[in-house]
C-alpha cells in the first residue's frame, strides 16, 4: 500500500467506527493537504502518518478510537492527552491521531471533549472552523476539511511555534497549496479578504490577516528566502516557479 494511502484507509476506518461523531471533526494538518489532492484527483507530493483533528463539539470518541487498536499517550501528569498511537503491522509505521481544540484566551491549555477525554488547545485553530469543505474519500464517506485559504492563514499564524522540521514541512505545504489551487487563486484571495473583514470587528483578531501575510512575505518574498528553499528541498520543485507563484499570490493584496 503506498504511504500516502495509509491515512486514507485509516480515515475510512475511523469514519465507520465514529459514525455520527465524524461530523464534529475537521481534519487539518498534513491530512487536509492529502485530502485536497484527493479531491483534485492528484497524488500528494508529501504524505503524513499523523491525523490531526479539530473537534468542534463535545463528543465521546475514546471507545471508538481504542476499538481500532489505538492507545492513548498520556500527558506528563498521567491524564488524558487526546493523542492516540497505533503501529501498523505490515509496515511498522506508527499512525497518530491527535484531537485538538481551539484556544481562546489565556491559561486554557487543555479542554474536555467528552467523559475522561481531554484535548490540547492551540491558538488560531478557530480560524478553520468556518466555511469548511466536504470531501468524499470513497465508500460514500464524507469528511470535513478547512477552506484552503483558512488552512493557509492558520498555518502562517502558528508558524513561529513550530519546531524546525515542522517549519520546513509547512513551507512545502504553503507552496504546494498555492500550486494546487493556482486556477482558483481569486477564490482563495476572496476568502482571505472576507476573513479580514469579519475579523476587523474583533479586537483580538484585527491584525491576524496582516500578521499572516507578513509572515508569508518573509518566507517567500525573495527567490533565496527560507520558505522557497524549504519548499524546493521537500517538493523537488523549480525555485523560480515557486517564487513566481508566491508573487502572483501577493500581488492580489
Amino acid at each position: 500500500m503506498p504511504e500516502d494511502r495509509i491515512t486514507i484507509e485509516i480515515l475510512k476506518e475511523i469514519a465507520s467506527v465514529l459514525g455520527k461523531n465524524l461530523d464534529k471533526l475537521i481534519f487539518i494538518g498534513g491530512t487536509a493537504m492529502m485530502l485536497y489532492h484527493r479531491e483534485a484527483d492528484q497524488s500528494p507530493p508529501l504524505y503524513t502518518l499523523d491525523i490531526d483533528t479539530l473537534v468542534t463539539l463535545p463528543c465521546d470518541l475514546r471507545e471508538g478510537i481504542e476499538s481500532m487498536g489505538f492507545s492513548e499517550i498520556l500527558s506528563l501528569d498521567n491524564t488524558s492527552s487526546g493523542k492516540f498511537m497505533k503501529e501498523l503491522s505490515k509496515s511498522g509505521n506508527r499512525i497518530k491521531i491527535e484531537l485538538l481544540l481551539p484556544k481562546k484566551g489565556k491559561g486554557q491549555d487543555w479542554g474536555k471533549i467528552g467523559s475522561n477525554l481531554n484535548a490540547e488547545r492551540l491558538r488560531y485553530l478557530d480560524v478553520m472552523m468556518d466555511n469548511c469543505q466536504k470531501i468524499d474519500i470513497g465508500d460514500s464517506i464524507v469528511v470535513k476539511v478547512p477552506h484552503p485559504a483558512r488552512y493557509l492563514i492558520q498555518k502562517l499564524l502558528a508558524y513561529e511555534k513550530r519546531d524546525p522540521q515542522g517549519k520546513e514541512k509547512d513551507c512545502a505545504y504553503f507552496a504546494d497549496l498555492l500550486n494546487l489551487f493556482a486556477d482558483d487563486l481569486q477564490d482563495l484571495v476572496k476568502e482571505i479578504k472576507d476573513m479580514e473583514s469579519s475579523f476587523s470587528i474583533i479586537p483580538e483578531k484585527r491584525k491576524w490577516i496582516t500578521k499572516a501575510l507578513e509572515k508569508y512575505r518573509e518566507l517567500f518574498g525573495d527567490p533565496s528566502s527560507d520558505g522557497v528553499s524549504y519548499a524546493v528541498e521537500l517538493l523537488n520543485e523549480d525555485p523560480n516557479r515557486i517564487y513566481r507563484q508566491s508573487q502572483r499570490f501577493l500581488s492580489c493584496f
